[in-house]
């Protein structure tokens, strides 16, 4: 199994969907920064193909966000930084949600904690929780610090693995568009505005089925 720093609270009373796997290729630019991973999918659940998944409206009552502390993490200090940025980026595009950052674990209601590597060729990973109405109640960021071959993730390829995993955090999947930081081989690193109209389109009708019913 992956190796997990540190120790999260269960979450409970909901249904877990894999949505994210986020692998980046060994072949990494040499400080380039640049980012060339490929999905290994979404394990997606048959049964609710067709739905939207996405958060209530959180505008007063922001989202609860962990983040591990550094003492349990052996990484600079920039990187926590960066996840707070990232969360910064997509609360900034009008969405009816905000956050909030808490010390406390057991008070949080989504936690981001940092993996050394892991055995996949992965750097990151999403998992949520949803009721049975498709809105989402929780989730885990999972966060490698090193590629599986044991090199440092660069400041930069972690900046964009944070955007592409909130992304999916907040209920949005990969996008076709190569130019998207939710593409399945990100080589942005930063949202575009393809990015933030798909967010938003998301968040304007509510979570459950979008087809027509059977």
């Amino acid at each position: 199994g992956v190796a997990v720093l540190g120790r999260l609270t269960a979450m409970t009373h909901a249904r877990v969907r894999w949505i994210s796997v986020l692998a980046l290729a060994v072949a990494v630019a040499a400080g380039g920064g640049l980012i060339r991973p490929s999905s290994r999918g979404d394990a997606v659940n048959r049964a609710h193909d067709g739905w939207n998944f996405r958060w209530p409206a959180r505008t007063d009552d922001a989202i609860r966000i962990w983040v591990q502390p550094l003492s349990s993490v052996p990484e600079p200090p920039e990187w926590v930084q960066a996840v707070r940025e990232g969360f910064d980026a997509w609360a900034d595009i009008g969405l009816p949600v905000s956050f909030t950052f808490v010390a406390d674990s057991t008070r949080a209601e989504v936690h981001v904690v940092w993996v050394a590597r892991f055995e996949a060729r992965m750097t990151g990973r999403t998992d949520w929780q949803h009721d049975d109405d498709g809105w989402i109640r929780g989730g885990v960021i999972f966060l490698a610090t090193h590629l599986p071959d044991g090199r440092a993730v660069t400041g930069a390829g972690l900046r964009a693995i944070v955007l592409h995993e909130i992304g999916h955090l907040l209920g949005l999947s990969h996008s076709t568009d190569s130019t998207s930081i939710m593409a399945a081989d990100v080589r942005m690193s930063g949202l575009t505005e393809r990015d933030r109209r798909t967010a938003r389109l998301v968040y304007q009708v509510p979570a459950g089925p979008t087809g027509p019913s059977t």
